[in-house]
């Protein structure tokens, strides 16, 4: 970010002390209810669907001692009730369900191309700090990423290889990514499917069933 200022689109509430532990009940509040002893905390409804832009010193700061967040775009969203409980480095998907502007993010893909085309963002929160369905969290958008890859790489992956949405469907492998061959000639189908499922480049040699660091390319900031 040039002079190494952030930038956030409006006014937004941080509700803990790191970006990787957020799952907010309601928008901007850390509370069941919007009473509690002290007063009344009101939802910040308007903040559903920003981002905010940091790089890679200010989001050290805002990350978890236990995973270091990288410079980049995180939105702040809402992720599916009816979902279960997404792992971190998992790729969601914007839920056509509902109406845009809720901003309803879910983890269920059926590994078609349609899918593909509605990657939301990566999951950021740690094991320790679960997501809890139907709750407001930050997912990473653009930049350095941690990102989860399927259980067996389609073709071994090495730094700087194309990553792609593994696009698996339901199951162990929903919601990762694979790194992809370019064995055989290449159709109109096969260009217009990698295109689809591009998430960006691999700055660690990826490995299979485990976190690898991802540049994300930015084709997933919704506004």
């Amino acid at each position: 970010m040039p002079g190494g200022q952030g930038y956030q689109q409006q006014q937004v509430r941080i509700t803990q002390p790191y970006l990787n532990r957020i799952s907010d009940p309601a928008p901007g509040v850390v509370l069941a209810s919007s009473s509690f002893a002290g007063g009344i905390v009101q939802p910040y409804a308007g903040m559903v669907g920003s981002k905010i832009f940091y790089d890679a010193d200010q989001m050290l700061k805002l990350s978890d001692p236990l995973q270091a967040l990288f410079g980049g775009a995180y939105q702040y969203v809402k992720y599916k009730s009816t979902d279960a409980a997404p792992v971190q480095g998992q790729i969601v998907f914007w839920d056509k369900a509902v109406a845009e502007d809720l901003y309803q993010v879910t983890s269920s893909e059926a590994g078609t191309v349609d899918t593909a085309s509605l990657k939301a963002g990566i999951i950021i929160n740690l094991s320790a700090f679960p997501v809890v369905p139907g709750n407001y969290i930050w997912i990473q958008v653009a930049g350095k990423a941690t990102v989860l890859f399927r259980a067996v790489l389609s073709n071994p992956g090495q730094t700087g290889s194309p990553v792609f949405l593994a696009a698996a469907g339901a199951g162990a492998d929903n919601g990762t990514a694979d790194v992809i061959g370019g064995g055989g000639a290449a159709t109109v189908d096969t260009v217009a499917d990698a295109n689809q499922r591009f998430l960006g480049w691999a700055e660690t040699a990826p490995v299979g069933g485990a976190l690898s660091i991802v540049n994300l390319a930015p084709l997933m900031v919704r506004q």
